[in-house]
């Protein structure tokens, strides 16, 4: 697979329906940006007018706490996550969590985590561990909130792979779907428009 295919688990447009779970990453999150823009707006009217829920592990939560919000918590996500409930943070991970024969969810992360190394060729303690933790987040939303579907929305592209090169061909295989963030944000902001 040369630097430019699709990975195997990455939907491409045009997007479905995303699954009723979504872990999204911090730059989806940037990206999408503060109060009172139109794809902040799309996102929020996409997620509670179609039951869906947008997770946020601690890791995100750490890295959004950076970000500055005004004396109201407006453009503050954390603030979102506390106050509204189409948004939540997710409790600390069982890493021993599996379903059935798939990995655990720490293996997903470990070997998530070495494959962004590789790809990005440095060492793994120069590697952030957020991006490789959103698999090992889907499997706990698999089995402990017992979803059907989970998805994953990222940016980072050496992410996007090593995360589909880890879930391939294993149990979470049909279970867990990869969007990349820009696509979602332009099926949103399509639908937003079109009300």
């Amino acid at each position: 697979m040369s630097g430019t295919d699709t990975p195997a688990l990455v939907a491409t447009p045009p997007l479905g329906d995303l699954p009723d779970a979504l872990v999204s990453d911090t730059s989806f999150l940037s990206m999408v940006g503060r109060s009172g823009n139109e794809k902040r707006e799309a996102v929020v009217e996409y997620v509670t007018e179609n039951d869906k829920t947008l997770y946020l592990t601690e890791r995100v939560a750490a890295e959004l706490k950076r970000d500055d919000a005004d004396e109201y918590g407006r453009g503050d996500w954390l603030y979102v996550a506390r106050r509204e409930d189409w948004m939540m943070r997710l409790p600390a991970m069982d890493e021993g969590l599996r379903i059935h024969d798939g990995p655990r969810a720490s293996e997903l992360i470990d070997r998530a985590h070495e494959r962004i190394a590789k790809l990005e060729r440095v060492p793994q303690d120069e590697v952030k561990r957020t991006d490789p933790a959103l698999g090992g987040r889907a499997v706990q939303l698999l089995g402990a909130f017992d979803y059907d579907r989970v998805g994953i929305v990222i940016k980072d592209r050496n992410a996007e792979r090593a995360l589909s090169d880890v879930v391939a061909d294993t149990f979470y295989e049909e279970a867990i779907a990869l969007y990349r963030g820009e696509d979602v944000v332009t099926k949103l902001k399509r639908e937003y428009d079109s009300l």
